[in-house]
């Protein structure tokens, strides 16, 4: 299953994503799909059929924009950069959704927090 999303604030654009979920693992579920789910949240659906989320994975970094990111985006130019954030959910070791979401670069701060037992 295949989403794409685009977020605005103040309406301008601000984000956008493209997510994808293997239908063997959703198919014929409450959640199949993501905007019709009884429950928000990728952890919270998969729990709702049962598979409970072990591990995000994500990768940051940043990169030129490509021209479709740009027009959708509102960029000056397909020349701007952008940051990217691939995040990956698994089930015991079984990406369950991955997900690819793009912010215009000049415009944002990652930060970080990760406890330390």
């Amino acid at each position: 299953m295949q989403t794409t999303y685009r977020f605005f604030a103040e309406g301008e654009p601000i984000q956008i994503s493209t997510s994808w979920e293997p239908l063997e693992v959703t198919a014929g579920t409450p959640i199949e799909f993501p905007e019709e789910s009884p429950t928000v949240g990728v952890v919270a659906r998969m729990d709702l059929i049962g598979r409970h989320v072990t591990e995000v994975v994500e990768k940051v970094h940043a990169r030129a924009a490509r021209l479709e990111e740009a027009e959708r985006l509102n960029l000056p130019s397909h020349t701007a950069y952008v940051l990217v954030i691939e995040r990956t959910h698994f089930v015991d070791g079984k990406p369950v959704e991955t997900c690819d979401i793009v912010f215009p670069g000049d415009r944002y701060e990652l930060t970080y927090r990760l406890p330390v037992a």
